[in-house]
């Protein structure tokens, strides 16, 4: 499952490629079996003559943490690279094998998913706060990412810039990961007017996100 305390369910001499000497190389193998599960469940729609006529979407729902940061352990306690990045796979046989890039660099969210499905299918996508991403990101247009399972945390990536704002302490942290993708150099000091900015968007946005669910 990918999930503390890592020790995911199967027969004790399943394949371990990664020797634990921690967390991380259980977690590791977490990955590899579920790897394999993921291998057999394609092995079986192939062997059944479904595969090529089916599309195959892989997504995680979160990174996972073991300490690169100062307290930063499972998924929910921060807005580092280690907590967002997830891999995303789309596979739809006739269609993606067309395409002339077959990867995506840019950051996008997991709301970008069901847009890039569509728009893969020809058809329009209904009014959502997500986007393609086949389409050109505009620049205002950016991924943004809340966690409040200890600190509330707001953040946002903006071309070479990832901003993350504590509305509860005032603490804001700023890093270039193009020159520090590890994010261990925070910057926020040497640019206040962007810290400003980011700040005043990510709040304007999260109250029009709670504006949007208790109008509901």
């Amino acid at each position: 499952t990918g999930h503390h305390p890592y020790h995911s369910p199967g027969p004790a001499n399943r394949p371990q490629p990664f020797p634990v000497r921690g967390e991380l190389d259980s977690y590791l193998n977490d990955l590899y079996l579920g790897d394999q599960a993921l291998g057999a469940l394609l092995d079986g729609l192939e062997a059944r003559g479904r595969l090529d006529r089916m599309a195959v979407i892989v997504s995680g729902d979160h990174g996972e943490a073991f300490h690169q940061h100062e307290g930063n352990f499972g998924h929910t306690l921060h807005l580092y690279d280690e907590n967002l990045r997830v891999p995303l796979f789309i596979v739809a046989p006739g269609i993606t094998d067309r395409l002339s890039a077959a990867r995506i660099a840019r950051p996008g969210s997991v709301i970008d998913i069901a847009p890039t499905i569509l728009e893969l299918a020809g058809l329009e996508a209904p009014h959502a706060q997500g986007r393609s991403l086949l389409q050109a990101r505009a620049s205002e247009d950016v991924p943004r990412f809340v966690t409040d399972h200890a600190v509330e945390q707001l953040g946002l990536r903006h071309g070479p810039w990832k901003f993350i704002d504590e509305p509860e302490t005032g603490r804001a942290q700023l890093y270039d990961l193009v020159r520090d993708p590890e994010e261990q150099r925070d910057v926020a000091s040497q640019h206040g007017e962007r810290v400003a900015q980011y700040r005043a968007h990510l709040r304007a946005w999260f109250l029009r996100q709670r504006l949007l669910v208790t109008a509901h």
